[in-house]
């Protein structure tokens, strides 16, 4: 299934980007905020990549909230940070010196697919309800254990050799059940965990993070099960 394009509006301005295109937004960039000095000349930017639209924060102190217009979930991308837009309608937000700035963003990657060559009628799928293993569990918990200890600082994913030491795992245990979450999760319609041969393992393993918080499927009162596992 094709990604939508991404429209993206800021005080009547409107862009609507297709996969390959980006835009960068700030002071004097090609989406110009505002002229307030406190506002980096690039803050942000919009781009594709596996399947789904990113925000990227590329400025170098100021935060970035995204306000999911159905939910009301929030989540604070970091400078140096990125976060996958998994919504229908958000509302991008940020700060600078006095003054606060908001953008609408329509058009995102949402997690929950159907199948597009049928007439029959599928019931939802979220990432929340998809069963687990224990051990899948754990290595999702494993990858996304930085980015649940501390949500403000952004997505942060070890390395593979360090999540499978935190779990006391072999690197060949926790490669092949990373494989296995990933095939599940495919089959169950969730996009952008199986790309191309080139795409690098640090990609999966970030998106797999941040799907699996925005959708649910883990949350940091999951944090108790890798506490637990350490001390025995």
């Amino acid at each position: 299934m094709p990604s939508p394009p991404l429209v993206v509006e800021f005080v009547g301005e409107v862009y609507e980007l297709q996969p390959g295109q980006t835009l960068e937004f700030g002071r004097g960039a090609e989406l110009d905020i505002d002229d307030n000095r406190y506002l980096h000349r690039k803050l942000g930017r919009f781009e594709h990549q596996a399947g789904f639209w990113f925000l990227v924060n590329i400025g170098r102190s100021l935060h970035i909230s995204i306000l999911d217009n159905e939910t009301h979930s929030q989540a604070t991308v970091a400078p140096g940070r990125e976060l996958a837009l998994t919504f229908e309608s958000a509302t991008v937000r940020f700060r600078a010196g006095r003054s606060t700035y908001e953008l609408t963003v329509r058009g995102g990657s949402p997690i929950s697919r159907q199948p597009d060559n049928s007439d029959e009628t599928f019931d939802t799928i979220t990432m929340s309800n998809i069963p687990l293993t224990p051990d899948q569990r754990l290595l999702i918990i494993s990858l996304a254990e930085p980015t649940l200890r501390d949500p403000a600082g952004g997505l942060k994913i070890p390395p593979s050799r360090q999540a499978a030491a935190r779990l006391g795992w072999p690197v060949t245990k926790f490669n092949r059940k990373l494989d296995n979450v990933c095939d599940k999760l495919t089959k169950a319609g969730i996009g952008g965990l199986h790309g191309s041969p080139g795409d690098l393992a640090t990609n999966r393993r970030k998106i797999l993070v941040e799907l699996s918080i925005q959708g649910g499927l883990v949350t940091p009162d999951d944090l108790k099960l890798i506490d637990e596992l350490v001390r025995q």
